[in-house]
C-alpha cells in the first residue's frame, strides 16, 4: 500500500468561501501551484505550464477560524494525507481538473521581508535599548 503526503506552500488565491453543507460549514481555501523551470539562456526561473489549483476544506469550527485568518495573498503551508480530484468544465468550454488536499491542515507563514538595497542600515541601538535596532521592525543583526 502506499502513502501519500503533499506539503504546499504558496500564495492563496482569493479570499477562503464558506458554504453550508447540510448542519456544517465549510470554509475553501484555493492555492494555485505551477512548476517552474530554469532558463538555461538567461539563468531565469520561469512558470512552465499551466497553473494547477489545489484547494482544501476546513469543516465547521476549524473552518471558521481559517475563514477570519487566512486573506487572498497570504503565503501558507497546506499539508494533508492525501488528493482528490475532479473534473469540471472551464467557462471556455475546455475541461479543468480540480485537486483537493484530503485530511488537511494549514498554516499562515510570516517571513521577514526581503532586504531593501536602497535603504540605510538601521541605526545602532542605544545603550540599554533592549538589542533592537529599530523599534517595532528587526535590525540587520537579526539572525533569522
Amino acid at each position: 500500500m502506499a502513502e501519500l503526503t503533499i506539503d504546499l506552500e504558496g500564495f492563496v488565491s482569493k479570499d477562503p468561501e464558506q458554504r453550508t453543507a447540510g448542519a456544517h460549514t465549510v470554509t475553501e481555501v484555493t492555492v494555485p501551484w505551477t512548476e517552474r523551470r530554469k532558463n538555461s539562456q538567461t539563468g531565469q526561473w520561469e512558470d512552465y505550464g499551466d497553473p494547477v489549483w489545489l484547494s482544501a476544506s476546513f469543516w465547521n469550527e476549524h473552518g471558521e477560524v481559517v475563514g477570519i485568518t487566512v486573506s487572498k495573498g497570504d503565503l501558507v503551508r497546506v499539508k494533508g494525507t492525501g488528493i482528490k480530484t475532479r473534473a469540471y468544465q472551464k467557462n471556455d468550454g475546455t475541461t479543468g481538473i480540480q485537486v483537493e488536499i484530503v485530511n488537511p491542515e494549514i498554516s499562515v507563514l510570516v517571513r521577514r521581508p526581503a532586504r531593501q538595497n536602497n535603504r540605510p542600515p538601521a541605526a545602532a541601538p542605544a545603550e540599554g535599548a533592549g538589542g533592537w535596532n529599530v523599534p517595532g521592525s528587526f535590525g540587520d543583526d537579526t539572525p533569522f
